[in-house]
């Protein structure tokens, strides 16, 4: 059933009334890669970034949100109270180490290039 409404919902079609982990419960390549790409080409600014969020775990997308919080110059410190302030110790181990996970993949293409 889910796999049906993630199609729904990659196409753009009504019903698709599935919660995220129902959605996201099918292999990640099937689904998730498409629905980005479909949602990219549909949709433009925060709108987009929001619902390409919700393709994500949550630690995932809050670890997404905190390392755009500090890349370039200046810092949103709003968005790293907002996050770090309301989260459970849980939320931020795994915030952590998807972030670890993403600096690291970051350094290698660094080097590489």
């Amino acid at each position: 059933m889910a796999h049906r409404q993630a199609r729904h919902l990659s196409l753009g079609l009504p019903g698709a009334l599935a919660t995220r982990s129902q959605v996201l419960a099918r292999p990640v390549t099937l689904c998730r890669e498409d629905l980005i790409a479909d949602i990219k080409s549909e949709l433009r600014g925060r709108f987009e970034d929001v619902m390409v969020g919700l393709l994500y775990p949550m630690h995932e997308y809050l670890a997404r949100e905190l390392r755009r919080a500090v890349a370039g110059l200046g810092t949103d410190e709003d968005c790293l109270i907002e996050i770090l302030c309301t989260r459970s110790n849980e939320d931020i181990r795994l915030m952590k180490q998807y972030y670890r996970t993403c600096e690291s993949a970051a350094r290698k293409n660094m080097v590489h290039t």
